[in-house]
């Protein structure tokens, strides 16, 4: 077995230095590679109104996202496709406060309204399903759990709301 100061030594006759776990070397090099810069594309919807909505890759490969009080689709080419609520009678100041959506088992996008204490179900065809929960429950977020349930914690009623989902 070597000690270190040999492998020292070979690597300063090499040109090569070791700092920790980086490696710099003075020896040339095959061919520089040329280093490119990511690019983004920004895509502006009137309803977002600055915010940061959360946003998922949904199973068709389009993004989704809540903006206002619909649902949108965006494909990787910039075509949105707005998903407005269905009307339900109410009047909310604020709007229905979508707030979290992830992907279900079921290949449907699923997410929350807390102003009506609801979770909502929406197809990649756009077909809008709401479920409200127990009086009180303003969930917030929504996940996908182990078991295929989805999942939604209510910072109100200080609970987790779980909900299987269909296969």
């Amino acid at each position: 077995m070597r000690d270190q100061r040999w492998w020292l030594g070979r690597l300063r006759r090499a040109g090569t230095c070791v700092l920790g776990s980086l490696v710099l070397t003075t020896a040339p090099l095959a061919r520089a590679q040329p280093v490119l810069a990511p690019t983004f594309t920004e895509f502006h919807h009137p309803a977002l109104g600055g915010g940061s909505p959360a946003i998922v890759v949904g199973p068709d490969g389009a993004l989704w996202f809540p903006a206002g009080d619909m649902i949108v689709r965006l494909t990787t080419s910039g075509v949105m496709t707005d998903h407005p609520l269905p009307p339900d009678g109410q009047t909310y100041p604020n709007g229905r406060g979508i707030g979290d959506i992830t992907v279900g088992p079921d290949e449907a996008l699923w997410f929350t309204e807390s102003a009506p204490g609801r979770i909502g179900r929406i197809t990649t065809d756009g077909v809008i399903t709401e479920l409200s929960l127990a009086p009180g429950r303003q969930p917030q977020h929504i996940t996908l759990g182990p078991d295929g349930a989805c999942g939604t914690p209510s910072s109100r009623t200080a609970s987790v709301a779980s909900r299987p989902m269909a296969r």
